[in-house]
């Protein structure tokens, strides 16, 4: 079946961090908590777009400038005919001025929702990417985490059936040698990456 290629993700989904009360150390003094630095009650990092221009994440809960397109509170691309390279990076705004201690084997918690039309599987011959002639046209869906510049995690999402938003939940631990997270040396960035192909075309009968 012919047709458009088009990847959404919702915004304000998050990734929860396995900091305990007592390990979040300021580097800067302030009189006021800034809402977007993370804190002992408020572990948990959001992501946040103002459309397909600007990405950014932060650990507060709500952000006006950054509900995306047309502010409903999602980000959309769409082509018919061709490949959407999906490349959104989405690193912490204002930078991480804060010291985060994790104790080894803590666990992170992902919780993102995507959706899809399109092929995105260069594995089967169920869509316009094939195996033997187009094998770099689509690519499954990888969140990646990074401290600093250091990858620290990636979780890859097999295509689910096209049409339908998923829910897609991961976790991992916290391995030694990870386990502080320091100011902006350290400044957390989330990766979506994935690649969906449409060939979608119109159709007139003349008579």
């Amino acid at each position: 079946m012919r047709g458009k290629a088009v990847f959404a993700v919702l915004v304000t989904l998050f990734l929860m961090t396995p900091v305990q009360a007592g390990d979040v150390s300021a580097q800067q003094q302030s009189q006021q908590e800034d809402p977007k630095q993370p804190s002992a009650n408020n572990t948990t990092l959001y992501i946040w777009a103002d459309g397909m221009n600007q990405y950014w994440s932060h650990f507060n809960s709500s952000d006006d400038e950054g509900m995306g397109d047309d502010n409903a509170g999602e980000i959309r691309e769409q082509k018919d005919d061709g490949v959407i390279t999906i490349k959104q990076r989405f690193t912490m705004d204002p930078t991480l001025d804060k010291r985060l201690s994790m104790t080894v084997g803590g666990e992170f918690r992902g919780n993102f929702n995507i959706y899809y039309e399109g092929d995105a599987d260069s594995t089967d011959n169920a869509g316009p990417c094939q195996p033997g002639q187009t094998p770099n046209d689509c690519d499954w869906l990888n969140i990646t985490v990074y401290k600093g510049q250091s990858e620290i995690y990636q979780h890859t999402e097999s295509p689910w059936p096209a049409g339908n938003w998923k829910n897609i939940q991961f976790s991992w631990f916290v391995e030694e040698g990870n386990e502080t997270w320091d100011g902006i040396n350290d400044n957390p960035l989330i990766e979506v990456t994935m690649k969906v192909k449409g060939d979608y075309q119109e159709w007139w009968l003349l008579g």
